[in-house]
Parts: C-alpha cells; structure tokens; sequence
C-alpha cells in the first residue's frame, strides 16, 4: 500500500469511477461551506454503518460544493474528473478532497475505483494485496462481505480471491456495473 501523499504535492487530475454505499451531507451556512461525503459501508434497515476492517482502513471522498451550480444528486457526480492532492491523513481517517471539478477532457493521472467482495472478490489487507501506485481511501467488512475505495494508477493491481486485477479491468467493470 502506497503512503498517503504529501499536502505540498502537484494536483493531480482524478477520475471518480465508482464510489461506496454512504452518502451524507455536511451542511454550511452558505453552498461554499457545505461538502458531500462518500465512503464504504451498508445499508442495515434504515441505519447506515460504516464498518470499516480497522483504524488505518476508514476514510471518506469529500467534495466542496462551491462551484456555479449545485449539487442535486450525488452520484452525478461520480463519472466527473476533479483535481486533488491524493489521499492525505486527517485525524483518524484517510480523506481525499475532490475540488474542483474539472473539463472531463483533461488527461488523467489517477482514478477512484469501488471494489464489492460479491462482484472483484475479497481482499485480504494484511497480505498486501495492492502492487504499483494504490492508495487506500476506505475498507468496510461485514462478515463476508467487502467494500473498498482505492485510487488507482495506470498499470496498478489488487489481488483479490478471484485473482489479480489491473486498473483497465476494474474500470471496464465499473462502467458495466453504472449502466
């Protein structure tokens, strides 16, 4: 697993191919102030329930709100290339920030990707699964059944039970699982 990156870094151009079950908003007294959160997890009746597999695995996707328009569904937002520094450490959690949103034209450094135990296989975190440029936004478990938020570089893998899968793979995936 690759170490979160420094805050002094270049912005990198990153594509939001998948996201986790949980959405929420945090409100601000004006739309500049207000941010969307993503993270893995489930849906329990009518609880939501992070779960995430330790300390070092939870983290979230922010995006800040203010922009020309707002947000009036979150997963409309999912598909979109936003600039970011990479995934940063913030208290306890692994967070990365997606602000601004960006001309979808732009070339792309790196990529959110939503891995489900079901659909790519479980992921052992201990055994370092993650090979070439990954880091780990968030992993949630609950008994058999697995979410994960990575983001990914070209020519990256993650080893799962159903072997070991490229990022071109994951992504052709994801745009199956959207349709």
């Amino acid at each position: 697993m690759t170490a979160v990156v420094e805050s002094s870094q270049k912005m990198l151009a990153v594509k939001w191919a998948g996201c986790g079950a949980l959405w929420w908003s945090r409100p601000g007294a004006t739309l500049a102030e207000t941010a969307v959160m993503n993270t893995t997890g489930f849906v329990l009746g009518t609880r939501e329930v992070r779960r995430w597999c330790s300390p070092e695995t939870g983290g979230i996707v922010r995006i800040n709100c203010k922009r020309s328009f707002p947000i009036a569904r979150y997963e409309d937002e999912v598909g979109g290339v936003f600039l970011s520094q990479g995934v940063v450490r913030s208290g306890q959690q692994n967070r990365i920030l997606l602000h601004p949103r960006v001309s979808e034209r732009r070339r792309i450094d790196c990529y959110i990707v939503a891995l489900d135990s079901a659909v790519h296989g479980a992921v052992d975190l201990p055994s370092r699964p993650l090979s070439g440029h990954v880091q780990l936004v968030s992993a949630s478990e609950r008994g058999r059944v697995q979410q994960l938020l990575l983001l990914m570089w070209p020519d990256s893998k993650v080893t799962t039970t159903f072997g070991r899968l490229e990022l071109s793979w994951l992504l052709e995936r994801q745009k199956l699982l959207t349709r």
